[in-house]
């Protein structure tokens, strides 16, 4: 069975680089690695939520760039039952970054990802796909 990822980009999380272009490079490493990619931008903080709680269960693993949303800490990432890589593309821990905090949430299995601009979707795609790959051993 074809493993599956959801990636959810919060309001503004690509800063002037291409969402396009990250998303292209998404689908091509998914086609390599045969999982199959939802990838998603939120217009606004209500459906980064709506997203998660509708479609998590049908999905084999997360990632979520929040980029900056306040109100995911209360998204219970442990009952997902399935890894959720976080990323960021800019390293949130750098001067003038105050505003973005990582989730933390505790019993999840959560991977965090900041500061290597678009390879760090594909950081975490491959990171999911040798989780799913580990699982069956």
């Amino acid at each position: 069975m074809q493993q599956s990822i959801l990636v959810i980009n919060g309001p503004g999380a690509f800063q002037g680089i291409s969402a396009q272009l990250i998303e292209s490079a998404c689908t091509d490493l998914c086609k390599e690695l045969d999982v199959k990619l939802d990838f998603r931008q939120a217009a606004n903080e209500e459906d980064l939520h709506n997203w998660i709680a509708q479609t998590a269960d049908e999905v084999d693993g997360l990632i979520l760039n929040p980029a900056g949303c306040s109100r995911l800490g209360a998204v219970d990432f442990g009952s997902l039952k399935k890894p959720v890589v976080e990323v960021h593309l800019h390293n949130i821990y750098q001067e003038g970054e105050e505003s973005v905090r990582p989730l933390h949430n505790r019993g999840a299995k959560i991977g965090f990802i900041c500061g290597l601009g678009a390879d760090g979707y594909l950081l975490a795609i491959r990171s999911l796909a040798q989780s799913f790959n580990n699982k069956g051993r």
